[in-house]
């Protein structure tokens, strides 16, 4: 009784934090303003001009990361609805210049609940997925040599080059230690091996693993520069490949393109397989075996950083169970999938959800079975504010 009591007063105090959902986060927007012909824009002025124009440049790039290419020309009738300042939680300052023109490089944290409600209410569909994490594995055959964890690896660079800037998953390469080489040769990449394949996106945290050969060969006399990427892990997600002419005098530009259009294509592939549909709001109340405050609390950040949840609140609590009500969009089977990926499993058994703590992604376990969907009443849209922006 005394150790139930002692968890009430816990979760009393880590309410508040519980229930709001992480912000987006848009790291290094650059601004410049210049001075004004009459020299009337004071620093102050300068200062708040190019906030204005950061935080309308950050959210633009945010909405253009988080919903499909083809609801990208709705975006400036959305937001002369909706100022992009209205939408800032805060934001932190990386770098300014106070001398004109003046500079200005900041992070910007936008509302979650807020920017999904404005989504939502414009039935603009946008990303289910938490940002996971893709391990590239480059590998470029020259001649009979294929290369992997060499420094002459110039597929390895332009990928590395292509990495720069936002996507909607976390990218890292292989650091090429000692370790990474005693898990994965060249060899067993080219031959798609997939136990060491495996064990070096678990050897990095890996939800995801792409292996992407880039290979020179010879069609009617043209040097051709062949692309096969595959993936490995958590997700049924499409081999990505094609091919693309290269003169060997062009050789370097031509990598550089092809790198950024497999880039492109990852990030278009998870567009297309995790998109909501926000036409469909749903709520269930899941039950949580709770052991320790920190189980509860991790369910509910989880629940709350995922993009198709609106919300996930504690209903109510007993001595063993945490009774967690979730409104959400789109299907529960695609809600216990994102679930999945995140380390919990969602069933439905005998009209009743359970929620436990499983398998992550990161060790590439086989998909889970889908749950029944249980149509519920919609629910009410509620803002969770977590700050403002003076």
């Amino acid at each position: 009784m005394r150790k139930f009591l002692l968890l009430l007063v816990v979760l009393m105090v880590h309410m508040v934090a519980l229930a709001a959902p992480m912000p987006y986060e848009v790291r290094q927007i650059a601004v410049e303003v210049q001075a004004a012909e009459d020299g009337g824009n004071t620093p102050a002025l300068a200062r708040q001009q190019a906030m204005d124009m950061a935080t309308d440049q950050g959210l633009r790039q945010l909405l253009k990361l988080i919903t499909p290419e083809d609801t990208w020309s709705k975006h400036d009738e959305m937001l002369q609805k909706t100022p992009p300042k209205n939408l800032l939680e805060r934001f932190s300052i990386v770098q300014e210049s106070s001398r004109m023109p003046y500079g200005l490089v900041v992070d910007l944290y936008f509302k979650r609940d807020k920017v999904r409600k404005m989504l939502a209410d414009n039935g603009i569909p946008f990303i289910d997925t938490k940002q996971e994490t893709v391990l590239v594995v480059p590998v470029y055959v020259v001649g009979e040599n294929a290369q992997l964890f060499e420094e002459e690896n110039a597929w390895g660079g332009a990928v590395q080059l292509a990495l720069q800037g936002p996507h909607l998953a976390q990218f890292k390469l292989p650091n090429g230690d000692y370790d990474d080489m005693m898990t994965l040769t060249p060899e067993m990449a080219l031959l798609g091996v997939a136990e060491p394949i495996q064990a070096l996106g678990q050897k990095h945290k890996a939800d995801m693993v792409l292996v992407s050969v880039a290979k020179v060969i010879f069609r009617g006399g043209q040097r051709v520069l062949q692309v096969q990427s595959t993936w490995y892990g958590s997700q049924s997600l499409q081999p990505i490949s094609f091919e693309m002419e290269m003169s060997e005098a062009k050789q370097p530009h031509v990598m550089q393109k092809a790198a950024q259009k497999l880039i492109q294509g990852v990030d278009s592939q998870w567009r297309s397989s995790n998109t909501v549909a926000v036409n469909k709001p749903q709520s269930l109340v899941a039950f949580l075996n709770v052991a320790e405050v920190a189980d509860l609390e991790s369910a509910l950040k989880t629940l709350n950083g995922l993009a198709s949840v609106q919300q996930a609140f504690l209903r109510s609590l007993t001595k063993r169970e945490a009774y967690i009500q979730v409104d959400y969009y789109g299907e529960s089977a695609d809600l216990a999938e994102v679930l999945r990926t995140s380390g919990y499993v969602l069933n439905n058994q005998e009209g009743r959800w359970l929620l436990s703590a499983g398998r992550g992604a990161a060790e590439f376990s086989p998909q889970a079975e889908a749950p029944v969907a249980v149509e519920m009443p919609q629910p009410q849209a509620q803002g969770l504010d977590q700050g403002s922006v003076e």
